[in-house]
């Protein structure tokens, strides 16, 4: 009866995850060029200089490593380098630190976990 279970646990693992991640009805289809602004809350502000994103930011300070990042892990991942990773870490325990004050306990799971737990 184990094996069985273990079985058709499998079959249905295997079969879940060639499931399609169907989006809402009310989700607009496209790409950016596509989004719908639902809600603005003040007023955009304007600048007298052209303005760069984060990611152009944090590459122009070195602070980030797109082509190292993706060799590692691949795409849509970034390595933080110098005072990108001291920024990174502040903030870890800046929110740490107001986390505890709530009453939150820090917890360091185990890195590997068993198929089971997932």
């Amino acid at each position: 009866m184990e094996v069985e279970l273990k079985n058709a646990e499998a079959e249905l693992k295997a079969k879940m995850e060639v499931l399609p991640n169907i989006p809402e009805e009310d989700v607009v289809a496209g790409g950016k060029e596509n989004n719908e602004v639902i809600k603005m809350v003040g007023e955009k502000p304007t600048f007298d200089f052209p303005i760069k994103d984060h990611v152009e930011l944090g590459k122009n300070l070195g602070m980030f490593d797109f082509e190292t990042a993706s060799k590692i892990s691949g795409t849509n991942f970034a390595m933080y380098r110098g005072m990108g990773a001291r920024l990174e870490w502040a903030l870890v325990n800046f929110f740490i630190s107001e986390h505890n004050k709530s009453g939150y306990e820090m917890v360091i799971p185990p890195n590997l976990v068993i198929e089971q737990s997932a």
